[in-house]
């Protein structure tokens, strides 16, 4: 064995050779971070120093979206030999940098300018390099049954061959393609063919119907057998048996794919996951944005409300958390964070779970799963009995009353609504009925050659009928908010708040926070702070509260305590996410009437509410047997169901009908 030589160091060197591997460790370290800062970045680069970290040249930078969330933030992706290796946020984009760069920045000098990226976007390089990605078509083993499990992998041009020309390809039997599924091209009889079968829709008699059927059948004889089933024509040609299904798609490729596959294929069926993902935040939107129009309720946008966050003073936050998700925390967490710090905005957040939002919260309120409704109809109830709503903004029934305020936005709050034999809220009551005020055709806006009847709705003004048209500019009316029961002629009415109130009535305030699992001081806590700051208020809500199959009453409930305290669509509220011109808020009961509900018995004293199962309450009235109750939309499903009459978009922008 040989000797090992023993290593010695200056006697005034005073580090050790321990010392010295370590320090250069760090200093190596250093050298690696400092030299991925972008400004150090650029602080070399005027001095002419070599920058090494080759991902902030232009050259090794891809502008692009991400699609990690629905949000689609711009981002920066960066390329290490051709592999993308990190994601930052698009420094030209406002939801990245706030402020942004000036569009006109050089390339090259933005290619040391980094925006804010969420974790979720972070991950972008594991959805694109996952061992498991599906990066090649798998079509279905033929031979082994749907579910089975099993796949073949096959080349693209055959897939698309398989998919245009069908044929036996599992095994199973000849399957049609979309050569052959393409059968009715005759756009002009597609049109005429959808116009009928409308009219066979709308009429309500069964012989009548048949014999328009068999009018049908005459009529389109040599259509016939491109139809799915001549005796259900309303199934339409055999076009529709093509669905294009998707999962996250957006603008651009969206449009291509709609125009493909209805006007162009001539199929009805497109459908993207939207529908049964957030579809009760848009179509909640949409309902609340419609206008009436030409004698009807029309012209609604599916869109969301979201709470303008920099400049609120405070904001309950509901099955949001935008601190981990939401929309764009790249956007939204700077204005809170900056808000908060700056001018001491207050949070409230409503989740079972304490989430990194809920941690910087004033309040966490831990909801019971599912119970959103029941705490939006708590703090509704507090707010009408204590009369902190914005009595001066719900009392205007119009335009010229809006204007006259200021206001952009006004509500059917004080418009009177008809009650049934039951005392169940209807329809809302019109002035020719009760002689206040004649019918006037009025033109189309469509068409001003043709006139529809205009109605005029009808407010108490001080007690009185007073005749409502929502747009007039030049004679403001200012309603009656509380009507209860008020007999005119033959007609009892209440106005839309009041229905409200009533719903939020059906329970104390202590029985909504027992539904909770909150106290009932949380809930006052949480009203009083809420009416506290004029319009610089708002709920902001998301998922949490949409993404059930009562999500559109859910979304309802927050909308309609956002509109007790004013406006929407101004600073520090409720705003629009993206254009929408809907200055009337369509959030009391429309012209569709609701289903009829049996009265509950009376009872003298307040009922007792207890635990069934996840979900569900036994509510006993003094003088009733238990009846199973789902909580998360009680008092809304009962008065308002229908009431908003949500109509989905039907037809399309080409020159196709579906049907």
């Amino acid at each position: 064995m040989s000797a090992r030589k023993q290593m010695q160091q200056p006697h005034a060197c005073g580090l050790s050779r321990r010392d010295f591997i370590k320090a250069s460790a760090v200093a190596g370290g250093a050298a690696v971070f400092l030299g991925s800062l972008p400004h150090v970045q650029r602080a070399w680069a005027e001095n002419g120093v070599d920058v090494a970290y080759g991902q902030a040249l232009p050259e090794n930078q891809i502008y692009t979206v991400c699609l990690q969330c629905n949000t689609g933030c711009p981002i920066k992706v960066k390329l290490q030999d051709g592999v993308a290796v990190k994601i930052d946020g698009n420094p030209y984009s406002p939801w990245n940098m706030q402020p942004h760069i000036a569009y006109d920045t050089p390339i090259a000098e933005a290619a040391t300018i980094e925006g804010a990226l969420c974790p979720k976007g972070q991950a972008g390089l594991q959805t694109v390099y996952d061992p498991y990605r599906i990066v090649s078509v798998l079509k279905r083993k033929p031979g082994t049954p749907r579910g089975g499990g099993e796949w073949v992998t096959i080349p693209f041009d055959r897939a698309i061959e398989e998919i245009v020309e069908g044929g036996n390809l599992f095994n199973e039997g000849p399957v049609p393609g979309l050569r052959e599924s393409y059968a009715l091209a005759d756009a002009d009889a597609a049109r005429d063919m959808a116009a009928f079968v409308k009219k066979i829709q709308d009429e309500p008699d069964a012989e009548a119907k048949q014999a328009l059927i068999e009018e049908f059948q005459e009529t389109f004889a040599e259509y016939l057998d491109l139809l799915i089933d001549p005796e259900h024509p309303d199934l339409g040609p055999r076009n529709n048996q093509v669905v294009f299904a998707w999962g996250r798609l957006k603008d651009a490729r969206g449009d291509f794919i709609k125009r493909w596959i209805g006007p162009s294929f001539g199929s009805a069926n497109a459908h993207g996951h939207t529908t049964v993902c957030q579809g009760s935040l848009y179509f909640t939107g949409k309902a609340m944005s419609e206008q009436f129009i030409d004698g009807k309720w029309a012209g609604g946008q599916k869109f969301y409300w979201q709470g303008d966050l920099r400049n609120s003073e405070f904001v309950v936050f509901v099955g949001a958390s935008p601190f981990e998700g939401n929309y764009g925390p790249p956007m939204r967490v700077p204005g809170i964070t900056t808000n908060q710090v700056e001018r001491g905005m207050k949070m409230v957040v409503v989740d079972p779970r304490l989430s990194k939002t809920a941690a910087k919260a004033w309040r966490w309120l831990p909801i019971q799963p599912g119970t959103e409704a029941a705490l939006a109809l708590g703090l509704i109830r507090w707010v009408i009995d204590n009369e902190r709503f914005d009595a001066r903004y719900l009392s205007a029934a119009n335009k010229a009353a809006a204007t006259a305020i200021g206001e952009p936005t006004w509500t059917p709050a004080t418009w009177l609504v008809k009650l049934d034999e039951h005392g169940q809220p209807g329809r809302y009551l019109r002035a020719s009925e009760i002689g206040l005020r004649a019918k006037q055709e009025r033109p189309l806006s469509t068409d001003p050659a043709k006139t529809y009847e205009f109605d005029y709705f009808v407010a108490l003004v001080n007690g009185q009928p007073v005749a409502v048209d929502p747009y007039d500019t030049e004679n403001p009316v200012r309603g009656d908010l509380l009507v209860d029961g008020v007999r005119l002629g033959d007609v009892t009415v209440k106005s839309a708040l009041q229905i409200i109130a009533d719903s939020a009535r059906e329970h104390t305030l202590e029985e909504w926070a027992d539904i909770c699992g909150l106290r009932p001081r949380d809930l006052e806590e949480v009203a009083f702070e809420f009416t506290s700051h004029g319009k610089k208020a708002v709920a902001d809500i998301h998922r949490g509260v949409s993404q059930h199959t009562n999500g559109f009453y859910n979304v309802l409930a927050w909308y309609t305590l956002n509109a007790l305290i004013g406006r929407f669509n101004v600073g520090g509220n409720a705003a629009a996410g993206r254009t929408v011109h809907a200055p009337h808020l369509h959030i009391v009961p429309s012209s569709t009437p609701p289903p009829p509900v049996s009265p509950p018995a009376a009872s003298t004293t307040a009922p007792k509410i207890t635990r069934k199962s996840p979900g569900q309450w036994n509510v006993k009235p003094a003088n009733s047997v238990s009846r199973p109750v789902t909580s998360p939309a009680l008092a809304l499903s009962e008065k308002l169901a229908g009431a908003l009459g949500v109509r989905q978009d039907k037809g399309n922008d080409g020159d196709w009908e579906e049907f």
